[in-house]
């Protein structure tokens, strides 16, 4: 092992240790929000309702009432619109590289499979089969 390999192992540890505490934030903050979903569900359908229009009306409300407001429902919707879009590059990045390796999985494994038939059972005709194959 020269010191290239140790400075990428190195590299690999630094990247990891940065990696999986965001990782693990995310996925608690995951299951926080989507404990709460809800709540967003009935501020959107709340939000431009008969009620809200008539409670908007009203000059004195005793309770703390920016929910009336026009900004801070239309702002929060389009907060959660915007992280819409964020998630769902994100996903598509995730997938993509997921199928990636999956891809790369498969491949090693047919030609692990391949190359343990054709020594046991010796057969010349295995490059034409591997080579017409499709992964």
């Amino acid at each position: 092992m020269d010191n290239k390999d140790i400075e990428l192992i190195q590299q690999m540890e630094n990247k990891y240790d940065t990696f999986m505490p965001v990782l693990t934030n995310l996925i608690d903050s995951v299951e926080k929000f989507n404990s709460i979903y809800n709540n967003y569900i009935e501020l959107k359908n709340f939000y431009g309702s008969e009620k809200w229009f008539e409670y908007m009306e009203i000059e004195k409300i005793p309770v703390k009432c920016g929910v009336l407001t026009e900004d801070q429902l239309f702002d929060m919707i389009g907060d959660h619109n915007e992280l819409l879009g964020v998630l769902l590059d994100l996903t598509s990045k995730m997938y993509k590289n997921f199928l990636k390796k999956k891809r790369r999985f498969r491949k090693k494994k047919i030609v692990s499979f391949f190359l343990s038939f054709c020594m046991t059972k010796r057969k010349i005709f295995f490059p034409f089969y591997f080579y017409k194959m499709r992964f």
